[in-house]
């Protein structure tokens, strides 16, 4: 009987140097005209650090006076940065001296650094759209972003939130993982790092030779190697199928990648050497690849098993005769494969074929697929596909025992790099790791944040940030420590599940004004979990607006409602044009505009008069939001069904403006009076440039956002399902 046990975990090193944290005890607000007594507002509108005397420098070193700081050298794109050279990402740092004495070390791609004051930085400059100023130290360029060719990154997960689909551990230490557009992350010691792959192609396998010799495959036949530097340079670009699989030989720096339609890549010393089809593999996918060196190889296909024989320069093929397809191949040092076809695993060394066995397991037997990793006989890891499960083999009776409370639902890759360790990378940018001690295994998930499906994100005067959606909860975005993060809060009162809709931020008082599904709304603090008040119970609205310090506040929904109370009593209602109100906005009292079924109309709650209709479009007209420009006019945007924009100046006249959306634009707001923003409901985004009349082709962020899209002009912000939140890099 084959004995099993476990294995790997994981960690990524943040290109640069540690950057030197703000003591907590100085992180307060700034002041309303920006002011900071004895230190500089940062971007996150906290004051920073005290900017006399010296201090340690970001890059590492001591920048008393200015004087030098580590952290040159060669900037993680490629290009030397001795004196102010090229930094990663683009950026040129120059204006303050050696890289890094202001706080900014040039591998980290600060852009600009002006304005030294005794270490502190004064202004951080550009930023390159892969990192951010104030990310980790106020006014100081922080991590690289996991970002869009389009400029828009990852906020939440962090540090993104792309599917991941494969997994290579080198050790524990050193974990590397490929995934959607183009993502290559990388785990060492205790962080992440973002790898530029230079392409936005979904890649599907990594495999390696220790940390030297990487390959990481993809769509259209591209293949992908780097030495552990962190560059990515493309090494095949065949076009035609998928390459889903790769293998590195552990005697050197040679691979072979495998894919659809029984194709084979071989490369030697990361030279491609030929593109054929595998002997054997039929039309069949290459799922796996596995080898102990250039004698003996083995692929599998859902179909059969082939092996490259030592001495006969040939594949032989092994059929499966499970009756269920393979699903996964793994290989123990000494050679032996065994490929999982759920119930069964075949086991296959030396010259004879391979053997069908059915593994015994403490417990139902999992479902269909299975994945294998391990780093010997006595030490495999099996995980579950269609339930999320983890197995481990035991180590004295050869039967896998599922592993407790643990639960990695949407893995697709999983991999060891050390005995009784498993590294897991999946949907969402999920990444955790596995640990054996003891006999306990424990399990702790690096990525995938929280998993609310985001309807609005705004801007909170204390929160920073604030962001709504699933039930009975939101997120907060908060700037203290080395990153701002996500932090969930929930209401338990009203009981019941409450569904938000979309919010209203008061910044005078800080509190939330939300509608909630079931005709009535709630107020509470978004700092202060169970601080919900049921305010009110009337009909059916969906969308608030109000005025700044108690309102009064205007609801719409199936009716439109005015309450001058900050306890929401005695509303008052008129009726709509239309029905089935979407959303409201207003300059003024007197100047506060609905949107809904066939209808922009207007409201003055100054006078006793009732709404009037602006437009009948003759389709749902599902958002507005207005903006003021520098000479005081005012510029209104809403958007519809059947991908229109509709612009007005607020003096009741509208042109409407096709885009080349696929869908419906659900949400429009302004960035600046030249620039809007808009989003479809399957997730797409617009950019609408001459003050909302020019619209650029849509884009899709992710295919992980599948639902319909918020977005919010406090940044640009864009938030979705499963906790997606992206902001756009200029």
């Amino acid at each position: 009987m084959v004995k099993f046990a476990g294995a790997f975990a994981l960690a990524v090193l943040l290109v640069g140097c540690q950057l030197a944290a703000v003591d907590p005890s100085l992180r307060y607000l700034c002041e309303t005209d920006g002011d900071c007594p004895g230190s500089f507002c940062a971007a996150d509108k906290h004051c920073g650090a005290s900017a006399s005397g010296g201090g340690t420098a970001s890059g590492g070193g001591t920048a008393s006076g200015g004087g030098t700081a580590s952290g040159g050298g060669m900037a993680s794109g490629g290009g030397t940065a001795s004196g102010g050279g090229t930094a990663s990402g683009g950026g040129t740092a120059s204006g303050g001296g050696t890289p890094g004495a202001c706080g900014c070390p040039a591998v980290l791609g600060c852009g600009q650094v002006t304005g030294c004051d005794g270490g502190v930085p004064v202004d951080c400059g550009t930023c390159p759209a892969r990192s951010r100023c104030g990310a980790r130290v106020p006014n100081v360029c922080g991590e690289p972003l996991a970002c869009t060719k389009e400029g828009w990154c990852w906020e939440n997960p962090f540090p993104q939130g792309n599917d991941l689909l494969g997994v290579y551990a080198a050790s524990p230490d050193d974990v590397w993982a490929v995934g959607r557009q183009g993502t290559i992350l990388r785990w060492h010691v205790d962080g992440w790092s973002l790898e530029a792959s230079g392409t936005t192609r979904d890649l599907f396998a990594i495999a390696g030779v220790g940390t030297g010799a990487l390959y990481a495959v993809g769509e259209k036949g591209l293949v992908l190697g780097s030495t552990g530097n962190g560059v990515w340079t493309t090494l095949l670009d065949a076009g035609g199928g998928d390459l889903v699989s790769v293998w590195a030989s552990p005697l050197g720096n040679d691979a072979l990648a495998g894919g659809t339609g029984g194709r084979l890549v071989e490369l030697k010393g990361m030279v491609p050497m030929s593109v054929a089809p595998l002997p054997g593999a039929g039309n069949r996918t290459i799922l796996g690849l596995a080898g102990t060196g250039p004698d003996r190889i083995v692929a599998a296909t859902d179909r059969a098993m082939l092996v490259w024989m030592k001495g006969s320069a040939s594949w032989v093929s092994f059929a499966n005769d499970a009756g269920s397809p393979i699903t996964s191949l793994w290989m123990s040092p000494d050679g032996v494969a065994l490929a999982a076809a759920p119930p069964g695993v075949f086991a296959q060394g030396g010259s004879v074929g391979p053997r069908l066995f059915k593994p015994l397991f403490a417990g139902s037997v999992p479902g269909a697929p299975w994945l294998l990793a391990g780093t010997a006989f006595d030490d495999l890891w099996m995980y579950e596909g269609s339930g999320g499960r983890v197995f481990r083999a035991a180590l004295d009776a050869g039967t896998f025992v599922a592993q407790g409370a643990v639960s990695l639902a949407g893995t697709r890759g999983i991999g060891s790099g050390a005995r009784g360790q498993l590294a897991a990378a999946g949907d969402r940018g999920l990444y955790a790791d596995l640990a054996v001690t003891g006999g306990v295994t424990t399990v702790s998930v690096r990525t995938q944040g929280e998993t609310l499906d985001l309807v609005d994100v705004s801007s909170h005067p204390t929160a920073g940030l604030f962001a709504i959606g699933g039930t009975n909860a939101w997120l907060t975005r908060t700037p203290a420590g080395l990153r701002p993060t996500w932090q969930k809060h929930t209401c338990t009162r009203p009981s019941g599940s409450h569904h938000f809709l979309r919010p209203w931020v008061d910044w005078v008082t800080g509190d939330v004004h939300a509608p909630v599904v079931g005709n009535f709304a709630v107020r509470f603090d978004p700092l202060v979990d169970d601080s919900c008040v049921d305010d009110f119970h009337f009909s059916g609205y969906r969308a608030v607006w109000g005025l700044p310090g108690g309102g009064p506040y205007v609801f719409t929904g199936d009716v439109v409602g005015l309450t001058r109370d900050a306890g929401f009593r005695d509303v008052q209602e008129r009726a709509l044009p239309g029905t089935s109100g979407s959303d409201v906005w207003g300059s003024s009292l007197s100047s506060v505009w609905l949107t809904g079924s066939q209808y922009i109309a207007r409201a003055d709650f100054t006078r006793d008069g009732g709404v009037v209709t602006e437009l009948s479009p003759g389709n749902t007209v599902y958002s507005i939001r207005g903006i003021t420009t520098a000479s005081g006019e005012l510029r209104l945007i809403a958007s519809s069904s059947g991908a229109k924009v509709y612009l007005s100046r607020g003096d009741g006249g509208w042109t409407t403006v096709k885009t080349t959306a696929t869908g419906n634009l659900v949400r429009t707001v302004w960035e600046d009076e030249d620039r809007a923003w808009a989003v479809t409901q399957s997730g797409e985004v617009l950019e609408g440039l001459d003050g909302g009349t020019a619209w650029s082709p849509p884009v899709s962020l992710t295919p992980e956002l599948t639902g319909a899209l918020a977005l919010s002009d406090a940044g640009v912000w864009v938030v979705g399902p499963s906790g997606a939140i992206l902001s756009h890099a200029p």
